[in-house]
């Protein structure tokens, strides 16, 4: 079943084409707007439109570039997705189906929670401080009100920025468990390689600086030189040159390690 009021936005970077066929006919017949960060590859299918220019702009240069496309057309809710989400046509149908009965928020299948005492992320968690990137629904007052994402973190921490000023604007955060919907996180980078360490640390500190209380910003920079030990400790020298490049203020795209 269609629904007019449900755009899909999947943030594209050299996708495995089979498992992106594989949810693009999961989605349909919903229109679904097809972010290429690099290589998506030709796709010719009813209700797809590619954006972009094939330049990497990251989650959250993909996601306004998406957003904006979306909103600029008149949709009421987005889906955010990446790339590699797997879902049934069934599941597909039940999210579409009760974001509808929804208030403007944010939402959708997975959540984490956030550590009180250092602002750090927690997945999974009893708490739904959140929702993750990998699919995240997103209403268009939500959008009217906060805008975009912020781009500098590039990748990483900015659904959780965005679900943060959210909160604070008043939106409901909520969890909305769907049957047939998987994803496996940190794929792309690769869990604890040297580019998922460096996004995290140097990442984990901008969204401090931008949202903690004063008690947390005085806490994590108190504490920096344990957890620069820490870091050491586990060989961790993509999250030093994280907490180096926070510090240099170099943010967006890191282009070695």
């Amino acid at each position: 079943m269609k629904s007019p009021e449900v755009v899909f936005v999947i943030i594209g970077y050299h996708p495995d084409q089979e498992i992106l066929l594989a949810l693009l006919s999961a989605i349909a017949p919903n229109r679904v707007i097809v972010v290429n960060n690099g290589k998506v590859g030709q796709i010719k299918r009813q209700g797809v439109e590619v954006v972009g220019s094939g330049k990497n702009l990251g989650y959250a240069g993909g996601a306004n570039l998406g957003m904006k496309t979306a909103f600029g057309k008149g949709t009421e809710w987005i889906v955010i997705c990446n790339q590699d989400l797997v879902a049934t046509k069934e599941s597909i149908e039940t999210l579409a189906r009760s974001l509808q009965a929804l208030p403007p928020s944010i939402t959708g299948p997975f959540s984490g929670g956030i550590d009180p005492n250092r602002m750090t992320t927690i997945v999974p968690s009893d708490r739904t401080d959140y929702i993750t990137g990998s699919c995240i629904a997103i209403h268009k007052e939500v959008y009217k009100r906060i805008g975009n994402f912020y781009e500098p973190y590039f990748l990483y921490y900015e659904e959780v920025d965005y679900c943060v000023r959210a909160k604070r604007a008043g939106f409901p955060i909520t969890h909305l468990p769907v049957d047939g919907i998987t994803h496996e996180e940190s794929v792309t980078l690769g869990n604890d390689s040297l580019a998922h360490q460096y996004y995290l640390s140097r990442n984990h500190l901008l969204f401090v600086q931008r949202l903690a209380l004063a008690s947390v910003k005085c806490y994590e920079f108190i504490r920096m030189p344990f957890t620069i030990f820490e870091h050491i400790s586990r060989k961790q020298w993509g999250a030093l040159f994280g907490i180096r490049d926070y510090f240099l203020h170099r943010f967006g795209p890191k282009e070695r390690l």
